[in-house]
């Protein structure tokens, strides 16, 4: 059996067809879940100074300040992801009156 000269164009063809749409869902569906990995964080950045005022106004424990310079050491050498449940939120808060 000799195929036609037809055929073997239409097999290329719709396999050329095949490869270039699977490449395109493919380059889509890549940079959708890359998107979808990089939400923005607009959480406020906080400067050394800021941190060691909220710790001197007791707004924020000591423990709490060395999470929040842990987690911007870490965001800025890009260890850290910039979501999740495990960044610290500083309290800034004014202290609760005492009661008398």
């Amino acid at each position: 059996m000799n195929p036609e000269g037809g055929d073997i164009a239409y097999a290329v063809v719709l396999l050329i067809g095949a490869t270039i749409t699977f490449a395109a869902g493919w380059w889509i569906s890549r940079r959708w879940f890359e998107r979808w990995q990089n939400v923005r964080d607009d959480s406020p950045t906080w400067t050394m100074q800021q941190l060691r005022d909220l710790t001197r106004e007791g707004q924020i424990t000591d423990a709490e300040m060395r999470q929040l310079l842990e987690l911007s050491r870490r965001r800025a050498l890009g260890d850290a992801p910039a979501t999740g449940s495990n960044r610290p939120r500083a309290t800034t808060a004014p202290p609760m009156p005492r009661i008398q």
